[in-house]
């Protein structure tokens, strides 16, 4: 039995800053996930093709003030991922 899916998140402007400092300012932008599998109906094991943040957009997940010589430090969202996964009943 072959399955598939497309999920599109959308994320609206936020300051991903604890301070709220200009450096935390990120812009509204959506992520797209999909994906395209087999497994049969009884759905003892799954098989997939999935991909998440297909269109690689490059956002701030945080930014924080570390220290006075380097005033500020950002972690960035996750990059495109394409993987496989398999799942199977025990």
């Amino acid at each position: 039995m072959w399955h598939a899916f497309v999920n599109n998140a959308y994320r609206s402007d936020y300051n991903a800053s604890p301070t709220l400092s200009s450096y935390g300012a990120q812009s509204g932008f959506s992520l797209l996930d999909a994906g395209i599998g087999f497994g049969p109906a009884d759905g003892s094991y799954d098989i997939s093709i999935v991909g998440r943040n297909l269109l690689d957009k490059q956002y701030l997940i945080s930014v924080s003030d570390v220290s006075g010589t380097n005033p500020f430090r950002a972690a960035a969202g996750a990059p495109r991922f394409i993987g496989i996964t398999f799942r199977a009943k025990l």
